[in-house]
């Protein structure tokens, strides 16, 4: 279920969705996509309200939400992992 889309929209010739899982999801160029081909880009995201918020020195984001999910964001890469 957790990749279950919530929403999509097209912005230009690209497709974005949010997944229930609070991912958002990058198809580039979605007229030259085979089917079932994944996201050119992924941002894993929160799915309850965010509680905290931190950064270092590095460009990284620390968030955790109200059901204990913790995620570290390298902004200058816009890279996310989730720590927890």
């Amino acid at each position: 279920m957790k990749d279950q889309q919530l929403s999509v929209v097209f912005a230009g010739e690209d497709l974005i969705s949010v997944s229930l899982n609070g991912s958002v999801n990058l198809w580039n160029n979605v007229l030259q996509v085979d089917n079932g081909s994944l996201p050119s880009q992924r941002f894993p995201g929160h799915q309850s309200s965010i509680s905290d918020l931190l950064t270092d020195s590095k460009g990284n984001i620390y968030s955790s939400d109200n059901n204990g999910r913790i995620s570290k964001n390298n902004i200058p890469k816009l890279i996310t992992n989730f720590l927890k």
